[in-house]
């Protein structure tokens, strides 16, 4: 586990597949924590939730009767080549000044898409990939000339994340202990990184410096992709594999692999609302998928248990070490819509609880390592690497100091110098009453007073913090 040198500061890196969810769990953090979507950020998810539906319509021409209503219907055939040659182009059909799809692709994806033949598809289909079919019962307004997204749309738009995106946010921890109730403000460093397969080399670098890793896993991928939806993955995900057992095998390699081994990791399984959907109409029936199912149909609660012992299982097998087997044994799982309407900021400090648990309790199962069960190329190992990221931490929360990272400071100095670095987040003067802090309401409903361009300015010029662009969909 990661040595911080402020025990307020913490860096968590997102992993999964490809649509597990993880940008959507960025995109709630824009939303709660930093301000929510500018202007310019709806402009750019406009065009990938227009060109989203585009390609799902491109794909629907794989079935019977989509090509037999394009042989009969000379007018659905002229505005379905409309819509072709734009998703080929890609963006070239849009308008410079509106950030949108010309008038003609416009028009063509509401006759399309409005049509009868699509929208049995999309009903036959929906189950399968939602969050784009979703979008065909709103294509009038979707492609309107001054149609802005909203956050129920833009936490649906599917883009593929490339490289690493980072976001800070501070947030108040409550915790309640018995009669008490604790809370303690946190700085945590939020990383999300590509699930594509070409995305993968980048992990171990982010992992290195990580104090937890959080894991996504959709639900919905027990059911696996196919026809036009596995056509479609493919054009967003570069040919991956989106079923459980892909799921499981890569989640077990990046459980064993020794630079996880001594970071705590909770599993967040997501999609909750569509896998209780799919269990319950049978859509399709999980022993439909997996034979060795012995539950009922439609019984959501043991399709559930089920699904994480399926996902717990394929790493069991692959262990050959007790500290492992514990870490495994003792994994935090939590399960969670991440498109819900509920205040995030709520959802969040409950992931954070969950966090909080597994750092702790990565300290109980090193004791392992002291026992000499561990490789000493293990030990040596964390050893460069919990130095590594003590000069990682010093180099962000060490705003104040122009010390050579590593060298003794007293307690009243790295106070000093959290608070120098809180004030930097939020603006507030160092000296000012009650600077750097905010009542339970303001952090935990996500109301804070900071506006969006003040933690835009204070981001920018704290040092060392983000070192990639944030908001990756730009």
């Amino acid at each position: 586990m990661g040595i911080c040198a402020s025990k307020n500061y913490y860096r968590i890196v997102l992993l999964g597949n490809v649509g597990s969810g993880k940008t959507t769990f960025c995109k709630q953090i824009v939303d709660s924590y930093l301000g929510g979507f500018s202007k310019s950020m709806k402009w750019e998810f406009r065009k990938h939730i227009q060109a989203n539906i585009l390609h799902r319509m491109v794909a629907m021409q794989s079935f019977e009767e989509f090509s037999d209503t394009l042989e009969e219907d000379e007018e659905f055939k002229r505005n379905f080549m409309v819509l072709q040659n734009a998703t080929v182009a890609d963006f070239d059909y849009s308008d410079d000044e509106s950030n949108s799809f010309v008038q003609e692709v416009l028009d063509s994806a509401v006759y399309v898409g409005e049509h009868k033949v699509v929208q049995e598809i999309c009903n036959a289909l929906y189950l399968s990939a939602p969050w784009d079919f979703k979008y065909f019962r709103d294509v009038r307004r979707i492609f309107k000339n001054d149609y802005e997204p909203s956050k129920e749309d833009i936490f649906t738009c599917r883009k593929p994340t490339t490289g690493s995106c980072e976001y800070i946010i501070r947030h108040l921890h409550v915790q309640a202990k018995g009669n008490k109730t604790i809370r303690q403000e946190v700085i945590i460093e939020v990383i999300d990184v590509g699930g594509q397969r070409s995305e993968r080399k980048s992990w171990e670098k982010q992992i290195e410096l990580a104090d937890g890793i959080l894991y996504l896993v959709s639900m919905t991928d027990y059911a696996g992709k196919e026809g036009a939806v596995q056509d479609y993955y493919s054009y967003l995900s570069d040919n991956d594999k989106c079923n459980l057992k892909y799921t499981q095998e890569l989640f077990k390699e990046n459980f064993i692999i020794p630079k996880t081994r001594h970071i705590p990791i909770v599993l967040l399984e997501t999609k909750v609302d569509l896998f209780r959907k799919m269990i319950e109409d049978n859509s399709p029936s999980m022993r439909e998928c997996f034979p060795e199912y012995k539950g009922a149909d439609g019984d959501y609660e043991t399709a559930c248990a089920f699904l994480t012992s399926q996902i717990k299982s394929k790493i069991k097998n692959s262990l050959n070490s007790k500290m492992l087997e514990s870490k495994l044994e003792r994994m935090p799982i939590l399960r969670q819509n991440l498109t819900s309407k509920t205040n995030f900021a709520l959802i969040f400090n409950r992931i954070w609880d969950k966090i909080t648990f597994a750092l702790q309790d990565i300290k109980s199962i090193e004791k392992y390592s002291k026992s000499g069960q561990v490789r000493k190329s293990s030990a040596q190992e964390m050893i460069m690497k919990r130095q590594a990221v003590k000069t990682h931490r010093a180099s962000i929360t060490d705003l104040g100091n122009m010390h050579m990272p590593g060298t003794p400071k007293s307690k009243a100095k790295q106070k000093l110098n959290f608070r120098r670095s809180i004030s930097v987040l939020t603006g507030i003067p160092i000296n000012a009453r009650g600077s750097g802090t905010a009542s339970v309401e303001e952090l935990i409903s996500g109301n804070n007073s900071l506006n969006l361009q003040r933690r835009r300015d204070a981001r920018n010029s704290v040092q060392g913090i983000v070192r990639s662009k944030s908001y990756h969909w730009n």
